[in-house]
């Protein structure tokens, strides 16, 4: 009965991971000064990714 709790929260952590580095490419590439309109795209794509 424990396996599934473990899994969910493994789940969670590396969901969460993701997001995080999501985040930070997102901030890497408006710092390198990419289109608004190109980061909205990947950020779509990398979320459909996660779902």
């Amino acid at each position: 009965m424990t396996a599934f709790p473990n899994a969910a929260r493994a789940a969670r952590h590396h969901i969460g991971t993701a997001v995080k580095q999501l985040a930070a490419a997102v901030d890497e590439l408006r710092g390198l000064g990419a289109d608004e309109d190109v980061i909205q795209g990947l950020s779509a794509n990398a979320g459909n990714g996660l779902a």
